[in-house]
């Protein structure tokens, strides 16, 4: 697993975060250069119009060479339940999907609904390796 991330979202606040993400080689785990870029647009609850918008890719300040970050996997969970399940590798089938220096993998914009209380309860996870 890439990243794990769990956090506490106030559905009428714009929030914006980055979030590395961890790959292994022989001398262990690391941190990458790629970040998951998570926004979130507020909307009106009884209308359900929540925006969540992800990017994954190479720090902007990244002016290496790397091997492409390679995503197999995404997993998001609102509030407890399955908002959006998406395996890039068709039942390990397939390579999943590759992001070189300067490329971003944009995934579409999710509409999700808030609970209707103060704060929604935000999980992402991420299965990938550079």
């Amino acid at each position: 697993m890439a990243l794990s991330l769990v956090s506490t979202v106030d559905p009428t606040q714009p929030t914006k975060s980055s979030h590395p993400l961890q790959s292994e080689n022989i001398q262990g785990r690391f941190s990458t250069p790629v970040e998951l870029r998570v926004q979130v647009e507020p909307g009106d609850f009884k209308e359900g119009d929540q925006q969540l918008r992800l990017q994954l890719g190479f720090r902007e300040d990244f002016s290496g060479v790397s091997l492409p970050y390679n995503l197999f996997a995404l997993l998001i969970i609102q509030n407890d339940q399955p908002l959006l399940w998406l395996d890039l590798t068709s039942g390990c089938q397939d390579p999943g999907v590759s992001v070189f220096p300067g490329q971003e993998w944009i995934l579409p914009s999710l509409t999700w609904w808030g609970s209707g209380g103060d704060f929604d309860r935000l999980q992402i996870m991420v299965w990938g390796r550079l």
